[in-house]
């Protein structure tokens, strides 16, 4: 009679593997695309996306009916990419981190359709294992690799046993499953046992893996790793829609924008990111766009449009202040009873909140809360304190002001700024916080398009028809981090050395990187692209953009102007070059005075 390994052994082994091989994915990807390789060779599958797809399936779909049953073994229990997608899992991860111009190439033949580079299709080099182990083993001072035992499991979880198998005969019928030699399969392992029986009762099986504390998880992770309800998703589906019922909205409004590409543009910024500085001359249509942008994703209960002035150096004079002296009431200005009047309706939709002219003062001090509330990557309410009184306090029409204001569900502040000698552009922190949008003055083309605007209701009076669809900045790129791919991270990459390259160092942080993917993601997701791959236009075109949103608009003078210049000579795509024309042509006008950065080119 046989029979395969226990519940209990695999559940060690997988435990054990999630210690070694690689601190996050990215690392972790060098021996999943190893493993796949020589689990192709061995199994005949071919080197092909379909041979990889089915290696893939063989190594790691532990529970095929699980949408997302594909596990990443090498990688943090608590990951949100520990379990991925199963259907074409193979093509999404490791083929694509074996072709085109990605770093496991370098384990690879070289191939003439690719550039003389490393390409999956063309085999594994002789000793893509010390490659491998090589890439693991770097920025770490911990033994990088798993142990031999439990890889050994893991992949051998479905052979039958006659008996218990020594450790000898184990590692053997990995190595036959593998197709690796015992040198190979020593030099990706280490010589670590798995400290229980290999047999046992239950048998390992899908359905009590999944039930088991590792299976996948039914919850979604917060950024500081504890576990929160599932929020309904925002479908793929309704995210295509989008930007024609954008159009739609933009045109029953007799609004004209200058292209499609600039309005997916703006509806990725709105998704991503819950402060979006709309910069610009007088003219481009600043709070038109803002305001448009509010009454697509918002019913008119919830949103607000506050005006900033001069001079304001605290929160307390713009949202106003408890008096002992005015019979304890709270002194309410304008810009809080706007929000007051938003956080009392109804709730469930992001409330929208555009801040005209927000850098006539500066934006770190009367709007402290945003800086502070929306320095993470989403932030579901945000909290205006408002008085130190215990409980609510009245205010002079007897409403109640609370203690704290919060905002929510995820909402969204749209800042508009003119930069010019008497404004002065935003602080490192606050932009560091924002998705910068450069708006241009229309064209002539533009402007005629829109000339019959008198004839159509205003934008105002949107009723909010996409307010369903606005939620959670993060979810699209916890659906891209679900299919185990890091193209878009590639394609920063590749925009991050170019930048090097004439700067001398990396000016793209780990906060501006974070942000730039996540817009990415809607950006895809808005023009259809589920799968993204390098090379394709969707995904330049959101790289591009990233950068001008935010990256450019946090470098000193000296590396803007280098920056200007090096991709000023590169083929961009997306909004980057026709924006970096204008940015351009304002810097080289410029002939006295130091060099301006990316704020000093608008003025």
């Amino acid at each position: 009679m046989t029979a395969r390994c226990s519940e209990t052994s695999l559940e060690s082994a997988l435990r054990q593997l999630s210690l070694h091989a690689g601190s996050n994915k990215y690392r972790a990807n060098w021996l999943s695309t190893y493993l796949a390789a020589k689990r192709a060779e061995a199994a005949g599958h071919g080197l092909t996306i379909a041979g990889v797809n089915q290696s893939v399936e063989d190594l790691f779909a532990l529970i095929p009916e699980h949408p997302k049953g594909r596990i990443n073994p090498f990688i943090d229990l608590s990951s949100k990419v520990r379990w991925l997608k199963v259907k074409d899992s193979g093509r999404s991860t490791v083929w694509n981190t074996g072709t085109r111009d990605q770093s496991q190439t370098a384990l690879f033949n070289p191939s003439s359709t690719n550039n003389g580079r490393g390409y999956f299709g063309e085999g594994l080099l002789p000793d893509a294992a010390e490659i491998a182990v090589q890439h693991l083993d770097q920025d770490t001072t911990e033994d990088p690799l798993p142990g031999r035992d439990a890889l050994a499991v893991l992949v051998t979880r479905n052979h039958e046993w006659d008996a218990e198998p020594s450790r000898d005969e184990l590692h053997a019928a990995a190595r036959d499953f593998l197709g690796m030699t015992p040198d190979e399969f020593n030099t990706i392992t280490a010589d670590v046992e798995l400290a229980v029986p290999v047999l046992g009762s239950p048998e390992w099986s899908p359905s009590l893996l999944m039930a088991s504390e590792l299976g996948p998880p039914e919850t979604t992770l917060t950024e500081r790793g504890s576990q929160v309800a599932q929020e309904p998703d925002i479908t793929v589906e309704d995210v295509e829609q989008l930007p024609e019922q954008f159009r739609s909205f933009l045109n029953h409004h007799g609004i004209a924008t200058e292209s499609d590409e600039e309005m997916v543009d703006l509806l990725a910024a709105a998704l991503s990111s819950q402060l979006i500085i709309m910069a610009g001359p007088s003219g481009s249509g600043k709070s038109l766009m803002a305001s448009a942008l509010a009454a697509f994703f918002a019913p008119p209960d919830r949103r607000a449009r506050l005006d900033s002035s001069r001079l304001l150096a605290k929160r307390e004079e713009f949202f106003g202040y408890f008096s002992h002296l005015a019979d304890k009431t709270f002194q309410v200005l304008e810009p809080l009873q706007l929000l007051l009047d938003v956080a009392v309706a109804d709730g469930t939709t992001s409330p929208m909140v555009a801040v005209e002219e927000a850098n006539l003062s500066p934006i770190e001090g009367y709007l402290s809360p945003l800086v502070h509330g929306l320095g993470g990557l989403e932030a579901k309410t945000l909290a205006i304190p408002l008085h130190n009184q215990v409980g609510s306090v009245k205010q002079q029409s007897e409403q109640e002001v609370p203690r704290v204001l919060e905002l929510g569900p995820y909402p969204r502040f749209f800042a508009t700024i003119n930069v010019d000698a008497d404004s002065p552009a935003p602080a490192r922190k606050v932009v560091s916080r924002a998705c910068v949008i450069l708006m241009e003055a229309p064209s002539f083309d533009t402007a005629l398009a829109a000339a019959d605007t008198l004839v159509h209701p205003p934008v105002e009076e949107g009723t909010g028809p996409a307010a369903a669809l606005i939620g959670r900045p993060t979810l699209a790129f916890d659906r891209y981090s679900e299919t185990g791919s890091d193209v878009f991270q590639q394609a920063l990459k590749e925009r991050a050395v170019i930048l090097r390259s004439v700067l001398g160092s990396d000016v793209i942080a780990h906060r501006p990187l974070q942000r730039s993917l996540i817009y990415m993601s809607w950006y895809a997701e808005l023009l259809g692209v589920t799968e993204p791959e390098l090379g394709n236009p969707v995904v330049e075109a959101a790289a591009d953009n990233a950068l001008l949103h935010f990256v450019l608009p946090a470098l000193s003078a000296k590396e803007f102007g280098s920056a200007l210049s090096v991709f000023k000579s590169e083929q961009r795509s997306g909004l980057l070059a026709p924006r970096l024309a204008r940015l351009e042509q304002v810097t080289r006008a410029q002939q006295f005075g130091p060099p301006p950065d990316f704020w000093g080119a608008l003025t």
